[in-house]
């Protein structure tokens, strides 16, 4: 038995793997997510999930897979793909994450579009679980000298 509560866990997986076996697939997230794990649908926008299948999954976020990201700014249809996959998570009441950003170009645009969450190389470079410690650390120090300078 682990102490980690399970809602503190998180499962990412693929639009691939999600409709390889879509009745084992889905059966096992439900469970999962009765649980209270979060599932995250990752590389949305370059599988081929049918609509109906995405809306039947317990998904509570998706991330727009990183290439789209990467051509927002360049390709118009790209960015066509990223607004819609923006406006869908928000009909659906999913959190949408944006992969591979990089810049702050790229962050600017995402947020014009309403993207709310992002993760690349603009915010942290991949950092192992005592670079995490010390990077949430920082943060924390941060955010309670803020609240403190704000009294």
């Amino acid at each position: 038995m682990s102490a980690i509560a399970a809602g503190s866990l998180q499962v990412e997986m693929s639009e691939d793997l999600a409709i390889a076996h879509p009745k084992l697939t889905f059966s096992l997230l439900s469970q999962l997510r009765g649980l209270g794990v979060r599932i995250i649908l990752q590389k949305f926008g370059t599988g081929h999930f049918s609509l109906s299948e995405l809306r039947q999954f317990p998904v509570e976020a998706m991330k727009i897979d990183q290439p789209l990201v990467h051509e927002l700014l360049a390709d118009s249809d790209s960015s066509h793909i990223v607004e819609l996959i923006i406006t869908l998570a928000e009909k659906m009441n999913v959190r949408v994450i944006a992969e591979g950003v990089e810049t702050v170009k790229h962050l600017d645009r995402l947020q014009e579009l309403g993207c709310q969450f992002g993760q690349g190389h603009l915010f942290s470079l991949p950092v192992d679980a005592a670079g995490a410690e010390k990077l949430l650390s920082r943060q924390n120090a941060r955010a309670q000298a803020s609240v403190g300078a704000a009294k």
